[in-house]
């Protein structure tokens, strides 16, 4: 709500930036990637343990619309049924 922006504005209160929905959600309003956003609040981000393509997959679906995000991961676990062992 407007209030609660307002509060955060001001830091009456914080964002719950610990919510991952939440900063998805950030990340969407304002056209960044999620990892960008915690980076830009200065917020560590530690994803050595992925992989590039990983990360691309996620980019990708992270800049996709709601309605086509689902879809994108459909398509991923197809592949990863097809080629795991």
């Amino acid at each position: 709500s407007p209030q609660r922006v307002g509060h955060w504005e001001t830091g009456r209160n914080k964002p719950p930036m610990n919510n991952p929905y939440f900063r998805l959600a950030l990340a969407q309003a304002i056209r960044m990637d999620v990892n960008q956003v915690m980076t830009e609040l200065g917020f560590t981000v530690d994803d050595s343990d992925r992989s590039t393509e990983a990360l691309l997959a996620a980019r990708i679906v992270d800049s996709l619309p709601p309605n086509a995000k689902q879809l994108a991961i459909d398509y991923l676990e197809v592949l990863q049924k097809r080629f795991s062992a």
